[in-house]
């Protein structure tokens, strides 16, 4: 009887073993840890034109370190001081890809990476279908569980119809960035 109540109890540690194992995939164990969405600002130069980029962005976290989201930004473009000059306006949006660096510190090291389209337009010029990408370093404050500041630069690459690249609209760039949301997980 002891040999059966053991040979009983190993057999089903066996099975329990065996079923408990994961499945193994192509992306290993992506998790899905969050969710962040917020607003973005930063100066750059069309053609030598201060402009200021508005917009904002969101998307999930998996693993605490990877953002996978969207985002559209627009220009208001300024000439002097105060004079509102509407000479150059460029309206983009598209994918992003973020990784943050040890995301659980309270600062940290984060790079971005937008890819999309939109329109670029220069006064008594006309209108132009673009292709942006701008890739982004910086750094991130977690200020509150669920609120985040962002600090960034980068350099902007705008690609005309022609797909060759438009001096006028391709330029370096700074930003801060409020960022919404929560991750959870480990």
């Amino acid at each position: 009887m002891k040999n059966l109540v053991l040979t009983i109890t190993m057999c089903l540690l066996i099975v329990g073993t065996i079923t408990a194992q994961r499945d193994r995939t192509v992306f290993g164990s992506v998790d899905f840890s969050g969710a962040w969405g917020g607003t973005q600002i930063a100066i750059t130069n069309f053609d030598g034109e201060l402009a200021a980029l508005r917009g904002g962005f969101g998307g999930v976290e998996l693993n605490k370190n990877l953002f996978i989201g969207g985002g559209g930004y627009t220009s208001t473009t300024y000439s002097g001081l105060n004079d509102l000059s509407d000479t150059y306006e460029m309206s983009y949006g598209g994918l992003i890809v973020g990784y943050a660096y040890k995301s659980h510190k309270i600062v940290h090291p984060q790079a971005t990476l937008l890819l999309g389209g939109g329109w670029m337009q220069e006064e008594n010029v006309g209108r132009d279908d673009v292709f942006v990408a701008q890739p982004a370093i910086g750094v991130e404050i977690n200020v509150l569980r669920w609120f985040r500041v962002g600090v960034h630069g980068g350099y902007r690459v705008a690609l005309g119809d022609s797909f060759s690249v438009d001096d006028r609209f391709s330029d370096v760039y700074g930003s801060v960035s409020l960022k919404f949301g929560w991750s959870w997980g480990r």
